[in-house]
């Protein structure tokens, strides 16, 4: 149980970084709708037929200035994967690059990784409680089997069992087998006197 909810907050967290993107300010896009000439004012693009301001640039006052920093926080309080160079201007850090359609900083890592994370999660979300029941059911199969093959294995050694509590008890050692003697005195009789003796 606790395996499978680890698993889910997993899947919750690959969701959050494949659908969803954490924005701590849109100060760089503002509401004028622009074509493909790009009929956009000084420092921003056209992006989605909306005018944008081009990164390290925010919206203020109907146009787009620089946005200085002095630390990485004004700059990540402004733009995603973002840091404050020397010269007191935002870039993207180290660990990402610039998406020069979007103008917006994009991690490092290869979409396709998080994919394939997504996969073997929701796979292994599956896997995992068909396994459980395959196990359980087999389980079972082999309880209900067992009743027959012990009643099987009583019954064929139980001869086996009979004859060697035969020969191997006391009494059947301790009695020798009867001496036979033959009494041939009355010779007109038709059968012999037969006399058994024990030692």
């Amino acid at each position: 149980m606790y395996l499978l909810k680890i698993i889910q907050i997993i899947l919750l967290i690959l969701l959050l970084l494949l659908f969803n993107k954490i924005q701590s300010f849109d100060g760089s896009s503002f509401r004028i709708l622009c074509n493909e000439n790009n009929n956009c004012p000084e420092n921003s693009i056209c992006y989605s037929n909306t005018c944008i301001c081009k990164f390290g640039y925010v919206w203020f006052e109907a146009t787009c200035i620089m946005a200085y920093c002095s630390d990485d926080q004004d700059c990540l309080q402004l733009f995603v994967y973002s840091r404050c160079n020397s010269n007191g201007t935002c870039q993207c850090s180290t660990k990402a690059y610039l998406n020069t359609v979007m103008q917006e900083c994009i991690n490092q890592l290869p979409s396709i990784v998080l994919w394939f994370g997504f996969v073997s999660v929701v796979l292994i979300t599956l896997l995992i409680p068909i396994g459980v029941i395959i196990v359980r059911e087999r389980r079972e199969m082999y309880k209900k089997s067992i009743p027959d093959q012990r009643g099987s294995s009583i019954w064929s050694i139980k001869p086996l069992k009979h004859s060697l509590l035969q020969s191997t008890s006391p009494l059947s050692r301790s009695m020798p087998s009867p001496t036979i003697h033959y009494d041939n005195k009355n010779n007109n009789s038709n059968n012999n006197n037969i006399k058994y003796l024990l030692p």
